[in-house]
């Protein structure tokens, strides 16, 4: 079975029911400025219980640091 739809159709599922239901959308553009402004919210603003209450972008930067850390002491031994 292939997990990598499900996190998509949870960010749609939230952008709907979060952003887009309670807005009356005129045009296009209105439209594109909220599903930016809403992404905006969902990855660096938006605690995720399923992220131990932390912002996809918090957990990216953690991931990153911890890379970095093993990087350093595997190959240079600091």
């Amino acid at each position: 079975m292939d997990n990598a739809p499900i996190p998509i159709e949870s960010f749609f599922s939230h952008l709907k029911t979060e952003a887009l239901q309670y807005h009356h959308i005129q045009d296009t553009e209105q439209a594109q400025i909220l599903i930016q402004q809403y992404n905006h919210f969902y990855n660096e603003e938006r605690l995720q219980l399923k992220l131990n209450k932390l912002t996809p972008v918090r957990i990216q930067a953690s991931a990153c640091s911890i890379i970095r850390v093993f990087f350093c002491v595997y190959f240079f031994g600091a």
